[in-house]
């Protein structure tokens, strides 16, 4: 089964520079780097999308990256150009004979185990998230509220759930990616219009119980997981 990353960062929030006031005070984009780079397969390919200035994040990606790991470097200066070229790639990708593609954001966080889940997960759902986003547990306007599945997956040893939204960081398997491509095109960064459009395609996006990754916004971790332990466990190279 060939699987394909395609992690998107870019110099924003770096060591030195204004970071989001939504921020953990341990927020650092190389140990979510580290925390990626640790949980693949070594039969998982990253393709690294490193748009405008290279900084800080660059230089560490460059000098701890694995030898197979390519990096495309662009200069669109803006989250919903970044994002499209991601696409792009993944049209590539899947043309070229990949069965899944996780798309991954610079600012999560992964548990050792995240990479393989989301991977098995996309085998098995077509369409998931290793992020359990707290808003399912606090919202009451989604479309779908009282009315989720949830599934055991044997192949990820854990509880799935649907549920209506995530960021852009997702992952899909090949025939899946055919159904929404238009729509993820069309949507860009307007995640929870794009997954609320793919329920009424019969598509639905799961996450796992507990979450294999989360976004570190602190409004929002994924929760029931020690995050903070998990990023202060990693060492900078």
């Amino acid at each position: 089964m060939k699987a394909q990353l395609i992690y998107r960062c870019c110099e924003a929030e770096t060591l030195g520079k204004p970071r989001k006031h939504i921020r953990p005070s341990w927020f650092d984009k190389r140990r979510c780097f580290c925390s990626l780079r640790a949980s693949l397969r070594d039969d998982v390919d990253l393709h690294i999308v490193h748009d405008g200035i290279q900084g800080e994040l660059y230089e560490y990606i460059l000098r701890t990256k694995r030898v197979n790991d390519t990096v495309h470097n662009i200069t669109c200066g803006t989250n919903s150009g970044s994002l499209t070229e991601t696409f792009r790639l993944a049209d590539e990708l899947f043309s070229g004979g990949v069965e899944v593609v996780y798309f991954v954001e610079d600012d999560f966080l992964h548990s050792p185990n995240a990479v393989d889940v989301i991977i098995k997960g996309a085998q098995s759902f077509g369409l998931v998230t290793g992020f359990d986003h707290l808003d399912r547990y606090k919202r009451t306007d989604d479309v779908t509220h009282g009315h989720e599945f949830v599934a055991f997956s044997s192949k990820t040893n854990c509880h799935w759930r649907t549920a209506e939204s995530t960021t852009c960081t997702w992952a899909c398997d090949r025939d899946t990616w055919n159904k929404i491509r238009d729509d993820v095109y069309e949507y860009k960064l307007r995640d929870r219009e794009l997954f609320r459009s793919l329920i009424s395609k019969g598509v639905r996006l799961w996450t796992p119980i507990p979450g294999v990754s989360t976004t570190l916004d602190v409004t929002t971790f994924s929760p029931g997981v020690d995050w903070a332990g998990i990023n202060n466990s990693i060492t900078i190279d």
